[in-house]
């Protein structure tokens, strides 16, 4: 801390220059714990406008404080102007991409825009300009020190208390926090380990500090070994190994006999590390606290890489944390990456475009998978995601920005390495923490933090290379020798003033609608206002006009749709006027979002949905415009089960029973264990009256698939609807044997059992259907209604003949229970990664947008009456 105070208040430096300074050292510390304590504001969106903000802000006073010097010193190193390569090829694919939005900033300001990368650019340049000194820069790290150990802090806390300790209501269990998820946190301290171990290595220190260094890298393990990421006890374990043997070749390296002169600024430097310069120099005869330390991490690295599985699942069940995380193969991250090069082969999709082009060109054995109705933000690591959505112009920058990058590095560690230990171990710490993050950012999907922490150690590498024998290539721009070339030159700061100022603006306008968008959400599912959710949506689209919002205000149109005609059983003049309005709005705003991006097959759907939600009313235009979209959605989406399904639902509303089979018989084969698809093609066979080719059908299946518990439900359905009670229940109770929380099959064995006289059976299934389901008011009426000798829905018992089962399959419209798939087939994984983070839990696929989907709106049922003069324009 001293170190940082001294190097803040540097005499030798501006006020603006002490500013600049400042704002990376908070960017550096709060990054990793800021966070807004509500689940009204978006989580990764707040990093990312912080990272925008500070970094503008410093950008502001770098050239105010340019402007009072009146000269501007501009480094030209090739890995500098390398990495600027990043976001120009951004820029192009923003506006010469296949599926781009035109956005410079994106959907939620993620990693994989040009506003990221322009900020990350503009970071590496504020650092290479504000850390002018070895003080600086060492004070940096002891920034990043500061932020490990409020993080740690936290989450030891959160460990050790347990519940919800800290959890500020919006932190839901022990595997998230500030940081982000399990996985993330884990490459974090994974970073701060290699840190501590080179810091261990290269730098002399006092015992009071290395007893801080020590601890850093033992609560570091302590983590990673709770978070379990392979590639991140790989990395570790490979720089164990590295400084293990650097220790051993380079004993001596500085010390070549005689006294060594130190410079006063090098005495200062040695100091803020706590160290003296005579020390410095013969630590580096014999490091052997390093070389232990290094011996004992890779021995642990090994343990984990090679077998630690019981190990680390013991201590994450202990801590009750864990995750899975699901993402694309490399294989198939390539061929979406071909797909879309065949597409734009200069420019790729555009930034932010992988969605699309998972949706466009997914492999189809992933509809056999947990993840089958699920879209990704990214492919198997960020780079290789990063070059599909910039195309070959993408790929060059990246690869000549890395080429350089590792050149400069193994050039001036191995080859021309600097004048004494204290500015090498600033070199190496930099590149080693630096090369770390790019590893992680190749082969992996670290957080905005990570990758922004990427781009902070790179300028921190690059404006080591100062103290190389050859220096640093800078230019220095006087305005007072070149009155022309300063003219120029204030003028351009300048405009970046101002430019600086309008996007601080423009982000604050971005982050404050989804703000909005996260409150009327919440409001809408939380607290069931849909009134208050619609102002605040209004709000969100007059600040941002984003097609995910207008998706979300057709839905909410909808949804007054359906609550007016459900209330309203006489349609009166007001009514009328009511439904016209929604009805309007609701295709006005699925209309804008198709407009907004018509490359997003959801746009599509939820336009779809709007018009197939008023098919059953009978207004003209409906079913063709709903059937239009559709068409549109599955050109985007192709082989999608979901959508098949919402095909085959469009059509069966509109009385075309063969369309219906004919599309959830195309749902079922891309998906055969699609329930709600087995449930509506039951429906449209019992219709039809084929119930016995339908129980021969799934019969079938069942000998096919003897443990698949959805078949056997199917089986069971057909079987009661054909009243063929016994043989129902002998479906039903095998589905329930394979899964015990299969409430539906549970609701019709308990229904079966009822009506095979078997009433306390009856009983005791709903009252383990109520145990699942507590808050189903349907299951509380069954039950009490058995308790009391009546039938299951009220009516007296009959004497003969009985009366008719309940329910009628021909007229339930869904399932009783709400309940999730009840069997994933997880044998297709050929298209997806599945690794274990910690204990294991639910599976967390990256979605395509930061918004949890609201259900779509459930059709207005048969019958209803209908506004006249309501009318439909179909889409264009």
């Amino acid at each position: 801390m001293k170190s940082l105070l001294s190097a803040f208040n540097d005499s030798g430096s501006s006020m603006f220059d002490r500013l600049v300074l400042g704002s990376l050292y908070v960017l550096i510390v709060f990054l990793p714990i800021f966070f807004i304590p509500s689940p009204a504001f978006p989580f990764q969106l707040t990093k990312s406008a912080l990272i925008a903000f500070f970094v503008l802000l410093g950008l502001i006073f770098f050239i105010v404080g340019r402007l009072q010097d009146r000269r501007v010193i501009v480094p030209y190193e090739h890995l500098f102007l390398a990495i600027w390569g990043i976001p120009f090829a951004y820029l192009l694919a923003t506006f010469l991409g296949e599926k781009s939005t035109l956005s410079l900033v994106g959907e939620r300001m993620s990693a994989d825009t040009f506003a990221f990368m322009a900020f990350g650019a503009l970071a590496v340049f504020l650092v290479i300009s504000a850390a002018r000194t070895k003080g600086k820069m060492l004070s940096m790290y002891i920034a990043f020190l500061g932020s490990f150990a409020l993080l740690g802090l936290f989450h030891l806390v959160r460990l050790l208390v347990g519940g919800n300790a800290l959890s500020f209501g919006v932190f839901a269990d022990q595997s998230s926090g500030p940081f982000g998820i399990l996985k993330e946190l884990g490459m974090f301290f994974g970073l701060i380990a290699i840190l501590s171990l080179v810091t261990l290595m290269g730098l002399r220190m006092t015992k009071q500090v290395k007893i801080v260094v020590t601890a850093s890298l033992i609560v570091s393990l302590f983590f990673i070994m709770i978070t379990n990421v392979s590639v991140v006890w790989w990395l570790v374990g490979l720089t164990a190994l590295g400084t293990f043997v650097y220790n051993i070749l380079n004993t001596g390296t500085y010390k070549k006999g005689g006294a060594t002169e130190h410079t006063q600024e090098e005495h200062h430097e040695h100091e803020h590390a706590g160290e003296s310069p005579d020390e410095a120099d013969k630590e580096q005869m014999s490091n052997g606290a390093g070389m232990f330390g290094s011996l004992v991490v890779l021995a642990i690295a090994m343990v984990f890489v090679l077998g630690g599985g019981g190990l680390t699942s013991a201590i994450a069940g202990f801590f009750n944390v864990g995750q899975i995380d699901i993402r694309p193969s490399w294989q198939t991250t390539i061929a979406i990456g071909k797909n879309t090069l065949a597409e734009n082969f200069l420019f790729g999709g555009g930034p932010e475009s992988f969605p699309k082009q998972w949706a466009l060109h997914r492999p189809v054995e992933t509809n056999q998978t947990v993840v089958w109705n699920s879209d990704f933000n990214s492919g198997i690591g960020f780079i290789p995601t990063s070059f599909a959505s910039t195309g070959v112009v993408g790929i060059i920058a990246w690869l000549v920005f890395l080429g350089f990058f590792v050149y400069t590095g193994l050039r001036t560690l191995l080859f021309a390495r600097p004048g004494d230990s204290f500015t090498f171990y600033l070199s190496l710490s930099s590149f080693v923490g630096a090369a770390y993050l790019w590893i992680l950012a190749f082969i992996s999907n670290p957080n905005n933090i990570l990758l922004f922490y990427a781009f902070l150690l790179t300028g921190l590498f690059i404006a080591s290379l100062r103290y190389r024998p050859q220096g640093l290539k800078e230019i220095n721009l006087s305005f007072v020798e070149s009155p022309r070339l300063g003219f120029v030159t204030v003028l351009l700061l300048t405009i970046m003033v101002l430019g600086s100022v309008a996007s601080l603006f423009a982000i604050g306008e971005r982050y404050a609608a989804a703000a909005y968008y996260q409150r009327s959400f919440i409001s809408l599912n939380r607290d069931a206002n849909i009134d208050q959710s619609t102002n605040q949506l209004s709000q969100a689209i007059t600040l941002d006009a984003s097609d995910t919002y207008y998706r979300f205000a057709a839905n909410l149109d909808l949804i007054q749709i359906n609550q007016l005609l459900a209330e309203n059983p006489e349609v009166t003049e007001e009514v009328r006027s009511r439904f016209q309005a929604y009805l309007a709005r609701a295709i006005d705003s699925a209309g804008r979002a198709t407009t907004a991006d018509p490359s997003d097959y959801q746009n599509w759907v939820r336009q779809a949905q709007v018009y197939r939600a008023v098919v059953p009313l009978g207004i003209e235009g409906a079913y063709d415009s709903s059937k239009t979209a559709y068409e549109r959605a599955i050109a985007l989406r192709p082989e999608s089960p979901a959508i098949l399904f919402d095909q085959a639902q469009l059509e069966f509303l509109a009385g075309n029973r063969d369309s219906a089979r004919e599309l959830t018989t195309q749902a079922l084969a891309t998906r055969p264990t699609y329930s709600d698809a087995m449930f509506l093609l039951a429906r449209i066979q019992i219709e039809e009256g084929n119930i016995d080719e339908a129980i021969s059908s799934v019969e079938n299946a069942v000998i096919i698939t003897p443990n698949n518990p959805v078949a056997l439900f199917q089986l069971g359905l057909l079987r009661y609807s054909n009243q063929d009670f016994a043989g129902a229940a002998n479906a039903f109770n095998r589905a329930v044997e394979l899964n015990e929380v299969y409430s539906n099959a549970r609701y019709f064995l308990g229904l079966s059992q009822y009506w095979l006289d078997n009433v306390p059976a009856a009983i005791e299934q709903f009252e383990r259907i109520e145990e699942l389901n507590p808050e189903n008011e349907e299951v509380q009426t069954i039950l009490t209604n058995l308790r009391n000798g009546l039938e299951p829905f009220g009516a007296e018992p009959g004497t003969t003949p009985r009366s008719e089962p309940q329910p009628d399959l021909t007229t339930l419209n869904e399932l009783p229970i709400e309940e999730t798939d009840p069997q994933a087939n997880d044998d297709a994984q050929t298209a997806i990664e599945e690794e274990t983070i910690g204990e294991g839990g639910e599976a967390a696929p990256q979605t395509s947008t930061d918004e949890t989907q609201p259900p779509p709106p459930t059709p207005a049922a048969e019958g209803t009456n209908v506004p006249t003069n309501a009318e439909v324009v179909p889409n264009q």
